[in-house]
């Protein structure tokens, strides 16, 4: 078992993104970094690589019924809220 603390972007676009990361993987922070926001998860490297569903919503937006919620960022005057949809 190698555990890493892995790095991704994340796009403020109101639409459902698939990103690949290793089985198991257990999101750790969320926050903006160099004007992005980012996701950052405890992740054991030698584990297969496996899709989730994130999804960047704003506040007032309705939150599916299958979402988890990860974090919140502020970037700017916007505050952005980060949910991993179930698959």
């Amino acid at each position: 078992m190698t555990r890493q603390i892995l790095k991704w972007v994340i796009e403020v676009d109101y639409r459902e993104q698939t990103i690949l990361m290793p089985h198991g993987s257990q999101v750790v922070a969320v926050q903006e970094q160099y004007g992005q926001l980012a996701m950052w998860a405890d992740c054991d490297t030698d584990q297969s690589m496996s899709p989730r569903k994130f999804l960047v919503i704003g506040t007032g937006f309705n939150i599916p019924v299958d979402a988890t919620y990860l974090g919140t960022v502020k970037q700017g005057s916007f505050v952005w809220h980060l949910l991993e949809i179930a698959t």
